[in-house]
């Protein structure tokens, strides 16, 4: 098993389920963006309640219709790939909060790292096609 380590950013950001670009949830759109640079790691978890700014409640309901639940999208990379990365959000003018900690990366695998900026995307397999966020 192959173990790799190296200082590293978490970036994290904090919307909520109704945040959308062009119909597509903002997450949806982190996560394409975060394909397309190539990340080491990307991870959308659901909240079940949170408020930001606006100081307004979001909670997660039972009913689909009625979701508007607080989202946290984890980022994990090197210094220079979460700094590409969130010039790419930058464009996307957020309606959100974006934290960056450092932190230290352990890396495991069963094949060996590939290079030292990342993930190669064409290793990426995606549920769905990429979001185009502009179009």
């Amino acid at each position: 098993m192959a173990r790799e380590t190296f200082p590293g950013k978490l970036l994290r950001i904090f919307c909520d389920e109704t945040d959308k670009r062009n119909g597509v949830p903002l997450y949806e759109v982190v996560v394409a963006e975060c394909q397309a640079e190539g990340v080491c790691g990307v991870t959308v978890f659901r909240g079940i309640e949170g408020f930001g700014l606006s100081a307004r409640i979001h909670r997660a309901r039972m009913w689909p219709f009625t979701n508007e639940a607080p989202i946290v999208v984890n980022v994990i990379d090197r210094s220079e790939i979460i700094a590409r990365l969130v010039s790419r959000l930058d464009r996307l003018e957020l309606d959100g909060l974006l934290a960056i900690s450092d932190v230290e990366v352990i890396r495991y695998s069963t094949t060996s790292p590939e290079g030292v900026t990342g993930v190669d995307p064409a290793r990426i397999q995606a549920s769905t096609e990429p979001v185009d966020p502009f179009g």
